[in-house]
């Protein structure tokens, strides 16, 4: 894979066709992340939590090879792993070691579990995973937003833990929407198979204590006045986020905005009453890689509102 054509691909400056290339490439990438965690086992006694510019930088005393680097620093996804040497301490016990995917604003990415379940990260969202899963059990966190085609195992449920709500399912595919930050935005929407949502931690002042909900295919769990409800998949089309589509569909442009910010990494001011107050709706889709400025310039052709950017502060202002 040439690199500059990965680099075209995060800043949003590729074609369709070298798109297209990209996402096959990176939906091919399990055996980079077999290799990848060859190398993270050089540094189980290592806590990573910086960005990919500290890994760069790690003891040049370890050579480590030249597609390691370039993986690391072209695909925009922030991989941390942490925990303890355990196959040191026990070489006849298998132990699990925990790792992360951080995914940063305006970049999605899709990667493999153990298990062959599949998993897509939207913008500014972490995965915690194991390395392996357990027996009875396999369980992952999420922070943001990730959409999961669970492999089918009836003796082993598959579990997403949030901030305040855990998923739990069999065989299935769902999307779920759990940004801590936002939590009346929390989100969990199934399209095939059966899920199970109860509240995680009973002391989350945006949680009811002891809730349980069961969805059905085309069903959705949103949170109203502090409690779970079930309601219909109003638009299906906005799971397209994980082939970089941005869909609305008669949304506030307060809920846009909410989602602009993420998709692009810059903090939107709404100055303009009557947008403010809700009373336009907007219709829509666009491709990430059109730009910011490509969406704005199309929603306020009909909703006439202007905008002005700030670059040096990474603001934009809707008046």
């Amino acid at each position: 894979m040439d690199n500059k054509l990965l680099q075209a691909y995060i800043s949003g400056e590729t074609t369709e066709e070298e798109l297209a290339v990209v996402i096959e490439w990176l939906e091919a990438e399990e055996a980079n992340m077999r290799h990848y965690m060859t190398l993270r086992k050089l540094y189980d006694l290592s806590i990573w939590n910086e960005s990919t510019a500290r890994v760069l930088s790690l003891s040049t005393s370890i050579r480590l090879p030249k597609w390691i680097y370039e993986t690391l620093k072209v695909v925009a996804v922030f991989i941390v792993a942490f925990g303890i040497a355990h196959y040191f301490l026990a070489p006849s016990v298998e132990i699990e070691s925990m790792q992360s995917v951080y995914v940063p604003p305006g970049q999605h990415a899709q990667l493999r579990l153990s298990d062959g379940s599949k998993v897509w990260l939207n913008a500014n969202s972490t995965l915690h995973f194991p390395s392996k899963f357990a027996n009875t059990q396999r369980e992952v966190r999420l922070e943001g937003e990730g959409f999961f085609e669970v492999q089918a195992n009836s003796q082993t449920p598959f579990i997403v833990s949030t901030y305040a709500y855990t998923i739990k399912a069999l065989g299935t595919s769902f999307n779920v929407v759990a940004y801590e930050k936002n939590p009346s935005s929390f989100e969990t929407s199934l399209l095939s198979g059966e899920v199970e949502i109860t509240n995680s931690y009973h002391n989350h002042k945006n949680v009811n204590n002891s809730q349980i909900i069961r969805l059905r295919p085309n069903e959705r769990a949103i949170v109203s006045d502090e409690s779970l409800l079930a309601a219909a998949i109003n638009n299906p089309d906005y799971f397209m986020w994980r082939d970089g589509i941005i869909c609305f569909e008669d949304e506030s442009i307060s809920g846009i905005m909410n989602k602009l910010e993420l998709y692009f990494d810059v903090k939107i001011f709404v100055n303009n009453k009557q947008i403010e107050q809700g009373k336009y709706l907007y219709t829509g889709k666009f491709r990430s890689r059109d730009g910011l400025d490509h969406i704005l310039n199309v929603l306020q052709v009909d909703k006439r509102f202007s905008y002005k950017k700030d670059e040096e502060k990474n603001t934009v202002e809707i008046y």
